[in-house]
């Protein structure tokens, strides 16, 4: 009798499975693989971020936080150098700095005083970046009737500057001003 009551106790099974493929080993192994997927991504994340690899290198490109962020308005009270017969513009009312695969795009809507000024131009005031920041002056000419005055959205310019990579290395601003304000965004 002995004999039968050991014979219908269950064997006990390890709470573990084994390495022999069971459902359970599958997920933790996806589970593994993602972990180290994800710490992967982040630890290349952090070796392209803003202190490291300060002269810019291929992984520092692939960091979307680099780049330029939104421009800010400020007054402008510096005094004006006339180096170019243009007029500056009355106000700059947007700057953006669009990414290309070979450096960026400077783009800037200006607001003169009346309808019909043209040959507009972002001017640079400097060769190059001075303490890591690129200047630019939003000229145009004045309609030669004087023009009217008009709606807002009948004035608008819109002018680019196109700057190849290396023109961009070690910027950390770039400014454009107008008459009336400036505008500045910075990485």
């Amino acid at each position: 009798m002995a004999d039968r009551a050991d014979r219908s106790v269950p064997e006990a099974r390890p709470t573990r499975p084994d390495a022999s493929g069971d459902a359970m080993s599958v997920i933790d192994a996806v589970g593994r693989r993602r972990l180290l997927l994800g710490l992967g991504a982040l630890g290349l994340l952090a070796g392209c971020s803003r202190g490291a690899n300060r002269k810019g290198g291929a992984l520092r490109m692939l960091n979307p936080f680099n780049w330029f962020g939104r421009s800010e308005n400020r007054a402008n009270r510096e005094p004006q150098i006339y180096r170019d017969p243009r007029e500056l513009v009355d106000q700059v009312v947007e700057l953006r700095v669009e990414r290309t695969s070979s450096g960026a795009i400077i783009r800037a809507v200006g607001l003169p005083a009346v309808i019909g000024a043209y040959d507009a131009e972002l001017v640079p005031l400097d060769e190059g970046p001075v303490k890591g920041t690129l200047r630019y002056e939003f000229r145009l000419m004045p309609p030669k009737d004087g023009g009217l005055p008009g709606p807002k959205r009948a004035r608008l310019v819109h002018v680019a500057r196109y700057l190849p990579t290396p023109a961009l290395e070690g910027v950390r601003r770039i400014e454009v001003i107008g008459r009336k304000n400036r505008r500045i965004t910075r990485r």
